[in-house]
């Protein structure tokens, strides 16, 4: 999933827990390592609604099949 985001101009910490951005946002992520991933998002541009961000990352996770 790291490869695919870094594909997309995405940054991401290493490790399981941390920080990725790219594209004007800027989110936290910690994933336990088996299912659950948890991702908050601390800054986006702001004509960028938070459903449009949201729709990116599931249609994400599906491409990834984590959904």
């Amino acid at each position: 999933m790291k490869k695919k985001l870094h594909a997309y101009g995405i940054e991401t910490s290493p490790g399981n827990s941390g920080m990725f951005e790219g594209k004007g946002i800027t989110a936290f992520f910690n994933w336990d390592g088996e299912t659950n991933l948890v991702i908050e998002i601390k800054d986006r541009p702001l004509d960028t609604y938070c459903g449009q961000v949201s729709g990116k990352l599931k249609a994400f996770m599906r491409e990834c099949q984590g959904f």
